[in-house]
């Protein structure tokens, strides 16, 4: 291979009478490098980061709480409460395609102590169906989660998280055993835990039927939850959730645009929204 030598001696004499703008300039390059190696580093970590946070619940999942009519409708006045029921529930349920996973959630009123022995705690106890097991990304590690059973049976049936567990039976397994929420007795049929962390594995679950008979009319609910499964895009997410919209709007009696009188959070287009900044980057 031919070597133009004289071309090497004129670079290297360049460099020599030139060093310190050649130093810069090596600098320049290397700190560019570094740089970059520290941004794209940076990028992953918060993609990263945003899905370990959103890994709690089910991305492609649409949350909805009740609010109060903004606007007036057909001759009823603007400030209206909107209330949910278990016909709403069923209705979107059996009207909605593609539904993989649904819950709705009743607020358990009043001061619901839990207590085991002589031990008594207070612990945050949720309401549910089986499908909040999908919406919430639970795990379970013992024993078993809600059923369907339990729904339509009205059993007084509770699944505990880990760290609720430990805190009220120490080193002894809940399974099996009964508990004491409010006035109430459960038996505890399972103990999860959650990647939402410590202060998710300090709820409790029990049968939405069963909290809706003790302590409410047997039919109102506070929220509802619906999962699309994995396949549906972000169009199709948002398609869904103005579907839904629609769907109660004429159900309930407000307006299509009326978007204070329910709350509706869509994960997938959170998701995104979250991401998307990053990616561009």
């Amino acid at each position: 291979m031919w070597i133009d030598v004289d071309k090497w001696q004129e670079i290297f004499a360049s460099i020599e009478r030139h060093k310190l703008r050649t130093a810069l300039t090596a600098f320049g390059v290397a700190w560019g490098i570094f740089m970059l190696v520290l941004l794209l580093g940076s990028i992953n970590g918060l993609k990263t980061s945003f899905e370990y946070q959103f890994a709690d619940d089910s991305l492609n999942s649409i949350w909805i709480w009740r609010g109060r009519t903004s606007k007036p409708h057909k001759g009823l006045k603007e400030g209206r409460s909107i209330r949910f029921d278990n016909s709403d529930f069923q209705h979107i349920n059996e009207n909605v395609d593609d539904i993989f996973a649904s819950t709705g959630r009743f607020w358990m009123s009043g001061s619901l102590v839990t207590s085991y022995g002589d031990k008594a705690l207070s612990f945050n106890t949720r309401a549910v169906h089986p499908g909040h097991k999908v919406l919430e990304n639970t795990i379970i590690e013992d024993g078993r989660y809600l059923n369907q059973k339990d729904i339509d049976e009205f059993r007084k049936v509770v699944v505990m998280g880990q760290v609720a567990e430990d805190q009220l039976f120490g080193d002894e397994s809940a399974i099996g055993k009964e508990i004491k929420i409010g006035d109430a007795i459960y038996k505890v049929v399972g103990t999860f835990s959650d990647t939402g962390g410590e202060n998710e594995m300090k709820r409790l679950y029990v049968p939405i039927s069963t909290a809706q008979k003790i302590y409410g009319d047997g039919q109102s609910l506070d929220q509802m939850m619906f999962d699309a499964g994995s396949n549906r895009s972000i169009g199709e997410m948002q398609a869904l959730e103005d579907e839904i919209h629609t769907m109660l709007a004429s159900r309930k009696q407000f307006a299509k645009d009326d978007r204070q009188a329910i709350w509706i959070r869509n994960n997938a287009e959170n998701f995104e929204e979250f991401l998307t900044p990053i990616l561009d980057l």
